[in-house]
């Protein structure tokens, strides 16, 4: 198998961060800090592991209460969203990175693609869901059909309705009573 140099950088880079996060996570284990949370996460992040980074980011909220800490956290966690299609869940990140941070243009260009993506979504959502409503409606309707015409009750219906005739009138009308005094008496 032949490399480019790009490859082999691909691959040796991926290896880095694979060992970055073991690191990382042996460090988080001996001293659970802000930054061997976030780093592991951004180690996953670059090895395109979306949702263990999301899982780590989400940890690490509750190890820092500095403003800039969490910035970048949100920041990477709205990153993280993003990539995984969670669209939702990246702008309410991006949100929470700005309430930090209001002036980082990188976090407002991301935050107005989130949005966009979201709204994109959200109308590609209603539109399948309009089409499996209709898809229903029309299995329904066939399954009917199909059961109207396997049914030889239902397919000989119009045979077997009564005439307007007296004497059919007369043997509903018998038919009627009956029913009524069974109900009666069930009650």
């Amino acid at each position: 198998v032949s490399y480019t140099h790009l490859d082999v950088y691909k691959r040796q880079g991926m290896n880095r961060f694979l060992e970055a996060e073991r690191q990382y996570e042996e460090a988080g284990k001996k001293e659970p800090t802000f930054n061997s949370f976030y780093n592991r996460g951004n180690a996953l992040y670059q090895q395109n592991k979306y949702s263990k980074a999301e899982q780590v980011y989400s940890d690490a909220i509750t190890k820092s209460d500095k403003p800039e800490d969490l910035y970048k956290l949100y920041h990477n966690l709205g990153n993280s969203f993003y990539n995984q299609q969670k669209y939702k869940e990246s702008v309410n990140a991006y949100k929470s990175a700005l309430k930090y941070n209001s002036t980082d243009k990188e976090t407002i260009e991301n935050l107005l693609k989130a949005r966009k993506k979201y709204q994109e979504q959200k109308k590609q959502d209603k539109q399948n869901q309009n089409k499996n409503e209709k898809s229903d409606e029309k299995k329904d309707s066939d399954e009917q059909k199909n059961s109207d015409q396997n049914n030889p009750s239902k397919a000989n219906n119009e045979e077997k309705k009564p005439k307007n005739n007296p004497k059919n009138t007369e043997n509903l009308s018998k038919e009627a009573v009956s029913y009524t005094h069974l109900n009666r008496i069930k009650s």
